[in-house]
């Protein structure tokens, strides 16, 4: 079964896929985060006969919601409800500036690195919120 990662940002949504096994994850590119999001969306999942969606659950440094929390939520349940696939959530902790490479000291300084335009860096993400869960399912 092909799964859909995706990596919500309130600008633009990184995306990915699995192949056909449901193995491993292939970072796939961005779509804009606006009103057309949810329509680009199923129709990439319909082309590429996905079978459910992981998104990337935001928190803050407290493991706690934070403020992009609720909107990947209701973007996530619109999509569950208009497919009718299942939607699972993984903790996207680091996961953009893992895909930035960014690490250590480097990882305080991301958040200017992610005001850049980097299109593949928000599909890496995304690749890697599908890899951690294509891993915990084949446990």
């Amino acid at each position: 079964m092909i799964v859909c990662g995706v990596d919500y940002g309130t600008k633009k949504i990184g995306l990915a896929f699995s192949d056909d096994s449901g193995t491993i994850s292939f970072p796939y590119g961005i779509i804009k985060s606006d009103k057309s999001a949810k329509d680009v969306l199923i129709a990439l999942a319909k082309e590429k006969n996905v079978g459910a969606f992981v998104f990337g659950k935001s928190l803050n440094m407290n493991g706690e919601d934070n403020a992009v929390t609720e909107r990947i939520q209701s973007f996530a349940k619109e999509i569950e409800t208009t497919t009718n696939l299942p939607v699972h959530f993984v903790i996207e902790s680091f996961s953009s500036m893992h895909a930035r490479g960014n690490t250590g000291k480097e990882m305080f300084t991301a958040r200017k690195e992610k005001k850049q335009n980097n299109d593949l860096a928000d599909a890496e993400a995304a690749s890697i919120i599908l890899q951690r869960y294509l891993e915990t399912i084949k446990q």
